[in-house]
């Protein structure tokens, strides 16, 4: 099974193999330090929210994720300074990720089990698009929402690049 990161109309949204809408992001108003996601489904449910905390230490923007789904405990995606080498942790579920987040390619792992490999698809130097292979169809929402803070992140790091 095969899913669809991407940003469409300044949002983030997962997309299904056949096109259909898994879930957008939808940015709610909070204080400027934080910023806060609901994912929505195609009739406006609400699947889960993530959240977006900053600790700035000095020179450095750690940023923190929350993710809330049903049926799952908080998961966290922080970024973290060790030997002045930036690194991503995820915290929560027995989920880890294996390979470079900034990087090409990386999977996401449940108990040391792989359960999905993402691929970042460069559509030009301003955009992309994530596809994710899924090995476990019952993950599609924790993965996708897992990869849509990646591509937050992605984002972010890039822009920071693309700024100097």
């Amino acid at each position: 099974m095969t899913l669809t990161i991407k940003t469409e109309e300044n949002t983030i949204v997962a997309r299904k193999e056949n096109g259909d809408l898994l879930f957008k992001l939808n940015p709610l108003r909070t204080i400027p330090t934080r910023k806060k996601f609901d994912l929505l489904d195609e009739n406006n449910n609400e699947l889960g929210t993530i959240k977006r905390a900053t600790n700035n230490f000095g020179l450095f923007d750690l940023p923190r994720f929350y993710l809330k789904l049903p049926g799952h405990k908080e998961i966290t995606v922080l970024k973290d300074m060790k030997q002045f080498q930036t690194m991503y942790e995820i915290n929560g579920e027995k989920l880890s990720i294996d390979g470079e987040v900034t990087g090409q390619s990386f999977t996401i792992s449940e108990s040391k089990q792989k359960i999905a490999k993402i691929m970042v698809n460069a559509e030009d130097d301003q955009s992309f698009s994530f596809s994710i292979q899924l090995d476990n169809p019952d993950k599609e929402l924790l993965v996708a929402a897992i990869t849509s803070i990646i591509a937050m992140i992605y984002e972010e790091e890039r822009y920071m690049v693309r700024r100097k």
